[in-house]
């Protein structure tokens, strides 16, 4: 087991930050979902538990009634077939933890982590292991809430309780706000508003001039609050960085997020960034000069041609300046040597 989640590490990795902002906080999400012409409300709980032995009960009341139980028996994990697609180690591993749902096992991080995020991202697991119910008595437009409560030795327990929702079919959700896309030397930073009740994650897309749309990250960016040295609390900013860009092109951004049933939401207002060359290149290096009576010959080296044109040499009688330009022509990239003719003997200084 533990070498198959070695092979998982990107993407628990990346849900750290969803995990350790949820501590002990408990979160019920629900969604309109729409499955051969009918609409029903899904409603799916995540918890640092997890798993429920003795499984939950999950409750409805519409505008203000009372409580009603939906489930005849306990909704638990059962037996979880995976799909064709998936690798073996990735079946043997899910099945592995299934049939032996002892909390403890849950104790270790990198499984907690690993089924929260396929908890979140598929929705046939997320019923197997317990934490999913699908509301199909519902009434079109009437507003429900939802409670669920997990069976104990001596009654139940709350876990927690959702917010209230509109029945009605299925559409996405209002995108992600505040999306911030700026060119920083040669990189361009992100940042958004992350909205832990909405969505747990995004995706970011990138058009090159008139080329195809690509997607950025493999995993859902998973954002979430990060302590200070002061022990407060902040969203760390940049929330993600991309370097791999080409200077004097035009990208379009927009970024997608993630709610907690594995849909997309609606797309954020494209947003267009000019990446100029704003970053000076790098001086050369080794740069020397000798003079053979009145002829000086310069050398230097240089590394980095893709970000230059060519050279430009400037000389002066005097360390500090005014300098003046030597060449009219740029040096070309390629040569790393040059000749300067001086008219009167001195000391003259070169860049």
């Amino acid at each position: 087991m533990k070498e198959t989640l070695q092979k998982f590490l990107i993407l628990i990795i990346s849900l750290i930050p969803l995990v350790s902002a949820y501590g002990q906080q408990v979160n019920v999400f629900v969604t309109n979902q729409s499955e051969s012409g009918k609409d029903f409300i899904a409603i799916k709980w995540f918890s640092e538990s997890f798993i429920y032995n003795e499984g939950v009960n999950v409750y409805r009341k519409s505008d203000g009634g009372e409580w009603q139980r939906l489930n005849d028996s306990p909704v638990s994990l059962y037996p979880y077939t995976v799909v064709e697609e998936q690798e073996q180690e990735v079946r043997e591993f899910f099945n592995a933890v299934l049939k032996d749902p002892n909390p403890a096992v849950f104790q270790e991080e990198l499984i907690l982590f690993q089924f929260l995020l396929q908890g979140i991202l598929d929705n046939d697991f997320a019923k197997h292991a317990g934490i999913y119910f699908e509301d199909k008595t519902v009434i079109p437009n009437v507003k429900y809430q939802y409670k669920i409560e997990r069976i104990t030795g001596s009654g139940t327990a709350l876990i927690g309780i959702s917010n209230e929702i509109v029945s009605g079919p299925y559409k996405p959700a209002s995108p992600v706000t505040q999306l911030e896309a700026i060119q920083d030397k040669k990189s361009i930073i992100f940042n958004w508003l992350p909205d832990e009740d909405r969505f747990f994650g995004v995706n970011i897309y990138k058009t090159e001039e008139e080329g195809e749309e690509l997607k950025l990250n493999e995993n859902p960016l998973v954002i979430s609050l990060v302590e200070d040295s002061l022990g407060n609390l902040s969203y760390p900013k940049p929330m993600f960085k991309e370097d791999r860009l080409k200077q004097g092109l035009k990208y379009t951004y927009r970024i997608v997020g993630m709610d907690y049933f594995g849909n997309e939401m609606e797309s954020s207002q494209p947003i267009v960034v000019d990446f100029k060359d704003v970053t000076p290149p790098n001086p050369p290096l080794d740069f020397l000069g000798k003079a053979d009576s009145m002829n000086v010959k310069l050398d230097w080296t240089y590394e980095e041609l893709e970000f230059i044109n060519g050279f430009k040499l400037y000389k002066s009688t005097f360390s500090d300046g005014p300098f003046t330009l030597v060449n009219e022509k740029l040096i070309p990239k390629e040569l790393r040597h040059y000749e300067d003719l001086i008219e009167t003997a001195g000391n003259y200084y070169y860049y």
